[in-house]
């Protein structure tokens, strides 16, 4: 299921800065970082959260912060539900085209951004931090 908010100007041709939100109520940041990016990269804002489709009820409060804070910022909000958001955000940015990605910081080594990061070379991926800091990720390659 797709839930989807489209400010006026959404052309889904254009590139776009797409921000990733697992926790909504904590999003304000990312969605900054993403409309400064998105500005400065003459790109569309794209925001997706994956939720659990078991949560749907308990996840109304959290979807109505985010769409508030998504269309003050004009972006188009994309809401999956899967039990895999993995490839649910991995189609989300083939089917599209993302120049720029935006992230909460990874919690540990096993998290899914350092896989999105050595898959998707193409992209900017961008992390901020807790304090809203942003940082552009620089992959060290390895030569085998």
């Amino acid at each position: 299921m797709v839930i989807q908010s489209k400010p006026r100007s959404y052309q889904p041709h254009l590139p776009a800065t797409l921000v990733l939100v697992t926790n909504q109520f904590a999003c304000d940041r990312l969605i900054r970082v993403g409309r400064r990016l998105a500005d400065f990269s003459s790109t569309e804002l794209r925001v997706l959260t994956v939720m659990d489709p078991k949560q749907i009820q308990q996840s109304e409060n959290a979807l109505e912060y985010l769409f508030g804070v998504s269309r003050e910022h004009g972006a188009v909000l994309e809401v999956l539900y899967s039990d895999n958001p993995k490839k649910e955000i991995i189609a989300a940015i083939k089917n599209s085209k993302i120049s720029n990605v935006v992230t909460g910081e990874p919690e540990n080594e096993d998290s899914i951004l350092y896989q999105f990061y050595q898959t998707f070379l193409h992209i900017n991926f961008f992390t901020v931090s807790r304090e809203g800091q942003a940082q552009e990720v620089h992959l060290i390659r390895q030569n085998a």
